[in-house]
């Protein structure tokens, strides 16, 4: 829609009964131009005008002005969607103030002055001359998702009549109850941690396989040249990073307090505090890890 913007016209006369459309305040006899598409608004018949079909004008117009929306439509349809090459997860403990002074600098940064960056990480690389990334195949999106009130939980703006007073609703005005504000104490188990969640996307636009790699390795080179220069260090848990489609699950400490046994053994030999279980070899003995793990969990005086 934005690439076809300056070239589309949408009509303001309705041709049915043959009324024209004017501007508040102006001469009744002059007529309103055609309007653009985010124009259109203004006009309820040329807003009528804007369906679906908009798209198969677009797609069946031979203006060499609407090329790069025909490409950018056909590539829609064909599904052939720009390929994600990382993301990386803006820590915030409360959801207001960003916990690292680097990703405050990330996500501050403008997404132009952060793809040239990128761009000046891929100079540095002795690359054939095909292998060149340029400002249009960078896409750089801050995403951030809340629940309706940005970093604020949105409860607090809601205010409920206890069950016990529901029946005094049909008394008259001045003996209503009053509702009341609820204590985020009384559904704490409920709520998440936060509200908002920023989340730093890069996607490329070119679909070489190539320049694909070669901008993921520019992106990490950008990040790690980033953390020097602010000299924040961040935990195990968000030195990983956080995709989004993993629903949270970065955030979560291993389940050490799980009741299947299973679930306790799998967990309890990822930690060091069993790594001396096995022979020299590094390969952990099954009998012996299995009866030292069981111990751990019956306690030591168990047979």
């Amino acid at each position: 829609m934005l690439l076809a913007e300056p070239f589309i016209r949408l009509p303001t006369t309705h041709e049915g009964d043959g009324t024209s459309k004017y501007y508040p305040g102006e001469d009744e006899h002059s007529k309103v131009p055609p309007l653009t598409i985010s124009r259109a608004i203004v006009d309820p018949n040329a807003y009528l005008l804007l369906k679906d079909s908009i798209l198969d004008i677009i797609a069946a117009s031979d203006r060499p002005e609407l090329k790069q929306a025909r490409l950018l439509l056909n590539r829609y349809r064909a599904h052939k969607i720009y390929k994600k090459i990382a993301s990386q997860a803006i820590m915030s403990s409360d959801g207001k103030q960003i916990d690292y002074a680097w990703q405050r600098e990330l996500w501050e940064m403008d997404e132009l002055e952060m793809a040239a960056q990128i761009i000046k990480c891929s100079q540095l690389h002795n690359s054939p001359p095909s292998l060149i990334l340029k400002l249009d195949d960078i896409i750089i999106e801050k995403r951030v998702i809340h629940h309706g009130m940005k970093a604020d939980n949105p409860v607090n703006g809601m205010r409920f009549v206890p069950k016990h007073l529901l029946s005094k609703l049909r008394e008259t005005p001045d003996k209503l109850p009053i509702a009341i504000q609820v204590d985020e104490k009384a559904y704490e188990c409920s709520i998440p941690r936060a509200f908002l969640q920023r989340t730093l996307r890069i996607y490329c636009r070119n679909p070489s396989c190539e320049i694909n790699e070669l901008l993921e390795t520019c992106y990490h080179q950008f990040i790690e040249i980033t953390k020097k220069q602010y000299g924040d260090s961040m935990n195990v848990y968000a030195e990983e990073g956080f995709d989004e489609d993993d629903e949270g699950e970065a955030f979560a400490p291993p389940a050490m307090l799980s009741q299947s046994p299973r679930a306790f053994n799998e967990s309890a030999m990822s930690h060091s505090n069993l790594s001396g279980i096995g022979d020299v070899s590094g390969e952990p003995d099954p009998k012996r890890t299995r009866r030292s793990l069981f111990e751990a969990l019956n306690g030591p005086h168990s047979p």
